[in-house]
């Protein structure tokens, strides 16, 4: 029960992250700046990425609730598929942050 609680969160935490992409959008287009190519990519693409996480997410959870049984296949399979829903959501957020990074990195004086 906690391993499909577990899934199901992480699948819908992944989901979610790529919806901000669009907040990100109208902020930076106030500020007026070059932005990176990480984060143009992430901006541009965002539908693509929440097919990806919705595609991931559905896939651990179809996984989650078949396991019962306790076959170490399933399970290496559940943790890849979680696994790849927090990298694809933490790049996401990384790529979405980067020019807040750099814009803090002027502020204190700091390269980037």
């Amino acid at each position: 029960m906690l391993l499909r609680a577990f899934t199901l969160l992480a699948a819908l935490g992944g989901v979610c992250v790529p919806f901000l992409a669009p907040r990100f959008s109208d902020s930076y287009n106030d500020f007026h700046v070059e932005l990176p190519f990480l984060t143009a990519l992430a901006l541009r693409f965002y539908p693509l990425l929440i097919l990806i996480a919705c595609g991931l997410g559905c896939a651990a959870v179809r996984i989650a609730w078949r396991y019962q049984d306790g076959k170490s296949s399933e399970r290496r399979l559940l943790a890849i598929f979680i696994l790849l829903i927090g990298l694809q959501a933490g790049i996401t957020v990384y790529a979405l942050e980067l020019p807040l990074f750099r814009l803090a990195g002027k502020i204190t004086g700091g390269h980037s």
